[in-house]
């Protein structure tokens, strides 16, 4: 469980500071171990952010289940599907929800190297939900006309 609330100066698109707006954020998650080498988790999150004269910035409910399965001691997999239920962007009202799947394969070399595959694929948003109208910091955008994204990655880690 966790709420987190930050009350950010905001300012236009011409730099001029227009006040203090609230973030709000509540999230429960739960995850149930299933023998020794099965997981299952999920939670919701409910977010609120608004400026200063109380309109509405982003007010959406998200989602998320997932689940690791351990094959053997040295090959992890991790499957997860995140839905968010925006029901406010901007004082738009009628948008098309973005969801995400993503799956990950850790296989381990020793105790400190391991390599990894990490793939996700999006429908109506880039590959970082966190990624929106109001936090442009880090994610992928879609292209012009697009409503999926693909992406994939892989490597070795070492951990010093």
């Amino acid at each position: 469980m966790g709420y987190d609330q930050i009350n950010p100066s905001l300012s236009s698109a011409a730099g001029v500071y227009v006040g203090t707006g609230s973030f709000r954020k509540a999230a429960i998650g739960a995850s149930y171990a299933i023998g020794a080498a099965a997981k299952v988790m999920g939670g919701y999150r409910w977010g609120q952010n608004k400026a200063q004269d109380g309109s509405t910035l982003v007010r959406d409910d998200y989602f998320w289940l997932g689940g690791i399965y351990q094959v053997t001691p040295a090959l992890g997999l991790t499957l997860e599907y995140s839905y968010d239920n925006v029901k406010n962007l901007l004082g738009q009202t009628h948008l098309a929800n973005p969801w995400q799947v993503s799956f990950i394969a850790d296989y381990t070399l020793s105790r400190r190297t391991d390599l990894y595959l990490t793939t996700a694929f999006s429908k109506n948003a880039g590959l970082n939900f966190d990624t929106s109208a109001i936090s442009f910091a880090n994610g992928y955008f879609l292209a012009r006309g697009e409503s999926t994204m693909l992406g994939a990655a892989v490597g070795i880690r070492h951990k010093f």
